[in-house]
């Protein structure tokens, strides 16, 4: 039995020998690829299933490539349409903001423009908010605003508004009644 055992054991260590010394030999298996005109069968199969996907849900029972395109195009300017509207929105809601803001700051009505065109320079210029700009713009353009502060007081620049009870008979009547400005 030790006989059999050694030839076994001496066959195996031999074969092992024998597959150091050559290494084995991998067989590559081919890729399969795809030839150029597969590749555009099946695009040309995913379009047409995409085309008719969308002319279904456009309401088209059959496909019509001239449907399609009229009505995603009208689709797109209805689209640039809405964009073009909501930005007017946005940009008037911003100048009436803006308008107001000049209103809490005591900018003359007549002079809203001329002070949110110096805020808005300002604020590019100096990287602030339009609030900050246009406080500040009220600030040093005094003939801008409505209102002077003096001494801490608000002083206007408006003319003090008439009694209507005081008719040019009574002020001569009684004089003391008349204010001086």
């Amino acid at each position: 039995m030790s006989e059999k055992v050694e030839t076994v054991t001496t066959e195996k260590v031999q074969e092992t020998k024998q597959e150091q010394a050559e290494p084995k030999k991998v067989e590559a298996k081919p890729v399969k690829g795809f030839t150029q005109e597969e590749v555009n069968k099946i695009v040309a199969d995913r379009l047409d299933r995409e085309r008719s996907a969308l002319a279904k849900a456009l309401g088209a029972e059959q496909f019509d490539k001239e449907q399609i395109a009229t009505a995603f195009k009208t689709a797109q300017e209805q689209l640039e349409a809405e964009k073009k509207a909501r930005e007017k929105v946005e940009q008037d809601l911003t100048q009436k903001q803006h308008e107001a803001l000049a209103y809490r700051y005591g900018i003359k009505p007549e002079k809203v423009d001329e002070a949110l065109t110096l805020a808005n320079l300002k604020a590019k210029k100096e990287s602030v908010d339009v609030s900050e700009a246009l406080q500040s713009v009220a600030k040093e353009y005094t003939n801008l605003t409505s209102v002077k502060v003096k001494g801490g007081v608000e002083v206007s620049d408006k003319a003090t508004p008439k009694n209507p009870y005081l008719s040019e008979s009574v002020l001569k009547r009684y004089p003391h009644l008349a204010k001086k400005n």
